[in-house]
């Protein structure tokens, strides 16, 4: 980078510099002449994009967006849970990209991070340190995903198109393309992955087929004729061995992975679904409608109980507890239903103050819940211990951590966040490009 200049988001604020010495000029009554001047030299300047000394000790500062404070890096020791509640705070922060991460991926060993930008770069992270392991510019990512094994990276752009890497540590570190092919049959449409990660589901938007493909290998493995209209939703069972598939066409169908074929045709006639979720061993589904959500029993395809909630309160979000007796889901009410899965009870609502909840995800040992609000100001960590206790809703004492008690930055806006696989880390997305790291560590 050019001495006195400093990238903030793409912008070069030399320019800005130069443009506003321009209006200073031009206000103190210089010939007509001199304005014309200065804005060619300002055009140059933003051309060339380059600064001279001078403009670090003018007496106009640079104008540049809020910065969080550097963080010493922590590494966690175990996963997030109950006891080690009251530590859990900011421990990371990894800065590269400047836009927007779209999308991240851990990978199964829990080592590595992977990020894709709407600033069109690649990044593979090391959670050791929180340094860059590999960068790779214009790659339009949507979506990205380890392969198995750890050993490939797979991002997945705009359009659907699928681009399958090797990650190569000896120098120079690189991502070495491996395979193209286009996921969906017309642009992008839902995807998913399998809990092995060897395959791949996308959900068409125009025409309702899912297409199946292996990894890294790039195979179709079928095309399903699922439904009539846009898949909006896809997810595997924690076993792999079933696809459930939703689309605004009403259809809720749970299939077969290894035939293809269709097990389930969970659809209710005059019902629209939003979403679904398998519980963790895989024997349950839950299907969340406008009204409430709908739960199954997988072994017989038979409805086992619906619980009324309010509208839409779980259109965002839907999640079993890893044991499986609590269901979660959020949605376009300001609060989170917390419902006994066995009964449907309501066994407590989690207030969210004049917002709405975007996403949640539950700890591994099951007492803790990670809640994001929309737009995306806070983060709540809920210690739920105390949500099945024998009285009423009100009196049960939930323990709460937000941005303030965890060392979140006041200027940092999140849109999205995601807790790894191993529970040891809770990765916050902010808009602007970094991700926070929050873990129990220390």
């Amino acid at each position: 980078m050019s001495p006195g200049v400093q990238t903030v988001y793409g912008i070069k604020y030399c320019a800005r510099v130069h443009e506003r010495k321009v209006r200073v000029n031009v206000t103190r009554g210089a010939a007509l002449k001199r304005p014309l001047i200065w804005i060619v030299v300002a055009l140059a300047v933003i051309v060339l994009g380059g600064c001279s000394s001078g403009d670090r000790d003018g007496e106009i500062p640079p104008v540049v967006s809020p910065t969080p404070a550097p963080v010493a890096w922590q590494r966690p020791q175990a996963p997030i849970g109950q006891e080690a509640f009251a530590n859990v705070r900011v421990t990371g922060l990894m800065r590269f990209h400047q836009q927007t991460v779209n999308a991240i991926a851990v990978s199964a060993n829990g080592t590595r991070l992977a990020s894709v930008g709407a600033d069109d770069m690649t990044v593979v992270w090391n959670l050791a340190n929180g340094q860059t392991l590999f960068t790779q510019g214009d790659t339009d990512g949507r979506s990205v995903y380890f392969g198995p094994d750890d050993e490939t990276l797979i991002t997945i752009s705009r359009d659907g198109v699928v681009r399958v890497w090797a990650m190569d540590l000896a120098p120079p570190r690189q991502l070495e393309e491996l395979a193209v092919f286009t996921g969906p049959e017309a642009g992008a449409g839902y995807v998913t992955q399998s809990p092995d990660r060897s395959l791949l589901a996308f959900g068409s938007r125009d025409s309702g087929v899912i297409r199946l493909w292996r990894v890294p290998e790039g195979t179709l493995l079928d095309s399903i004729p699922a439904h009539s209209e846009t898949v909006q939703h896809l997810a595997f069972s924690a076993d792999g061995a079933r696809l459930v598939s939703v689309s605004i066409d009403g259809g809720v169908k749970v299939w077969a992975v290894a035939s293809r074929e269709l097990a389930h045709d969970l659809t209710l006639e005059g019902r629209l679904p939003l979403r679904a979720a398998f519980s963790a061993d895989s024997s349950r589904l839950a299907v969340a409608y406008q009204s409430g959500v709908q739960l199954w029993d997988l072994a017989s395809g038979d409805d086992v109980l619906f619980i009324e909630a309010a509208e839409y309160a779980a259109a965002n979000a839907l999640a079993f507890s890893p044991d499986g007796a609590l269901l979660a889901g959020c949605g376009s009410q300001a609060i989170i239903g917390v419902w006994d899965a066995a009964s449907g009870e309501l066994l407590g609502g989690l207030p969210l103050p004049g917002q709405v909840c975007a996403t949640l995800a539950f700890s591994p040992d099951g007492l803790l819940l990670l809640t994001l609000p929309q737009p995306g100001r806070d983060l709540y960590l809920w210690d739920i211990t105390h949500i099945t206790d024998d009285v009423p809703a009100e009196e049960k004492e939930l323990r709460r951590r937000n941005r303030d008690n965890m060392g979140i930055f006041p200027g940092a806006r999140f849109y999205d966040a995601v807790w790894s696989e191993d529970g040891r880390f809770i990765f916050a997305l902010d808009e602007l490009g970094p991700i926070y790291v929050i873990s129990a560590a220390g």
